[in-house]
């Protein structure tokens, strides 16, 4: 049931986005916050159904723990911190292209970082089910970020197509590497 909760997570975050160029719902504009919050909750609920179940804890476990605290904290800074929070989540008026930082590596590192933080996650608490979901909720992420890569993005970000063309969508490369540190 978790698992189909957290899909669903997905489905509104993509609600969010065919509204704001379709349908125009007042209401519609907080489902992407409401993907969030029912999100962070199953990811609360997948965590407490595994963490105490007994395991031999070892030095690999306190890395990936680690390593999912970082790309946690990736996460958050690149959707909430990257871009200016008022315009894109709230207002959600018709923005330029942003290409700096973490938005020079790929289009949507959020995806990377996501991945990451759930498998290492699985990984810090031995957990099948967490790894079940890292697979799972990362498809689900992918489909989002190439829907809004070829559906929504080029509506409503200005100079968006341009971006496409410089910038790689997921995987970054050594000229994105370098652009994204230089900036």
């Amino acid at each position: 049931m978790l698992l189909v909760l957290g899909c669903f997570a997905f489905l509104l975050m993509m609600f969010n986005d065919m509204n704001q160029v379709k349908f125009h719902l007042r209401w519609g504009k907080y489902t992407f916050m409401a993907g969030c919050f029912l999100l962070l909750i199953v990811t609360g609920l997948l965590i407490s159904r595994h963490l105490y179940d007994e395991k031999t804890f070892h030095i690999g476990h306190l890395a990936a723990a680690v390593l999912c605290m970082i790309n946690t904290l990736l996460l958050i800074y690149t959707l909430f911190f990257a871009l200016p929070f008022e315009g894109t989540y709230v207002e959600q008026d018709h923005l330029k292209v942003y290409d700096q930082g973490v938005y020079a590596l790929c289009r949507h590192p959020g995806i990377l970082w996501f991945f990451f933080a759930y498998s290492f996650l699985a990984m810090t608490l031995s957990s099948i089910e967490i790894g079940i979901a890292a697979v799972l909720f990362s498809l689900m992420n992918l489909i989002y970020a190439y829907m809004q890569d070829r559906m929504i993005f080029p509506i409503t970000l200005e100079g968006y197509e341009d971006y496409q063309k410089h910038v790689p969508f997921l995987i970054p490369t050594i000229a994105s590497i370098k652009r994204s540190l230089q900036s």
